[in-house]
């Protein structure tokens, strides 16, 4: 265990799928609520069991704040519609008067911005769609270990939970210092 990586707070596979399924309905709820909306859902990308502690914390609170930022920029309005704190991490719902391919082109440019935003996992709504980056025609996210396409390195297994934690902790030092 790293200096940030110590093993007090561990979920499992069964309460990451539920949080999932949580997050999925309230996006859902907000679309059904604000049909002409975009709906920004934001949380970190950690491998392993351990999805929060007092630097992941601070990475997400950047997270929220570049978001923000990058949609005051760009002259949107918007609104933080919920912010929650669980076992599996930090997580926020943000709704924009933004159409929703231009929202996910400037929320792409935010998670390619830094080693740190690559942390950042930010999802685009709209109508009831999921907007991806293929959608985009863009390619894949890539690993933060070997640069190959995320979800390769994750169906195989490529990297061990220690080395990705590793890798988030230079990260981590890197932004905190």
């Amino acid at each position: 265990m790293g200096k940030y990586f110590k093993g007090k707070t561990y979920v499992d596979l069964k309460e990451v799928l539920e949080n999932r399924d949580r997050r999925r309905k309230k996006i859902r709820k907000k679309l059904l609520i604000h049909p002409e909306k975009t709906v920004i859902s934001y949380k970190l990308n950690i491998p392993g069991p351990e999805k929060i502690n007092s630097g992941l914390v601070a990475i997400f609170d950047r997270g929220l704040k570049e978001i923000t930022e990058k949609i005051k920029e760009l002259a949107w309005d918007f609104e933080i519609s919920e912010i929650w704190e669980a076992k599996t991490g930090k997580e926020a719902i943000i709704l924009v008067d933004g159409d929703g391919f231009d929202v996910k082109r400037a929320m792409v440019d935010i998670e390619e911005g830094s080693s740190l935003a690559r942390l950042f996992d930010i999802d685009v709504s709209r109508k009831g769609y999921d907007i991806s980056r293929k959608d985009l025609g863009l390619s894949e996210r890539k690993c933060l270990i070997c640069d190959k396409p995320v979800t390769s390195c994750a169906r195989s297994r490529r990297h061990s939970v220690e080395e990705m934690q590793a890798c988030i902790e230079k990260i981590l030092e890197d932004y905190l210092s």
